[in-house]
């Protein structure tokens, strides 16, 4: 479990383009939990920690208006409200490969 060194990550890179414009990359999540199960062995107080799930599917938000978000050259659907953009991760997508978002700001 956590307490020896297991876990997963998943690393989110942004890096800009120009003024108005940046790369969001989504790397693949790495790693894993197995979950720790109570054993005859554990004290009254460790608890039954289930195993991690699959990837899921998230949303991300950018905190200002964009005119285009892209995947691969793709048009990706977004929405803009109170000064913000967000789009979804699909979790086919995300568990498949890292996803570079380009992403160009109003």
């Amino acid at each position: 479990d956590y307490m020896e060194g297991k876990m997963a990550t998943t690393k989110i890179e942004v890096k800009s383009k120009g003024e108005k414009s940046f790369d969001l990359t989504v790397y693949k999540r790495e790693g894993s939990f197995d979950g720790r199960q109570k054993t005859a062995e554990s004290l009254p107080s460790d608890p039954d920690i289930p195993a991690m799930g699959d990837v899921t599917s998230f949303d991300v938000a950018v905190f200002g208006e964009a005119k285009s978000v892209t995947l691969g050259g793709k048009a990706v659907d977004f929405k803009v409200c109170d000064g913000k953009t967000t789009f979804n991760v699909c979790r086919d997508a995300h568990r498949e490969s890292d996803l570079t978002f380009a992403v160009e700001l109003a």
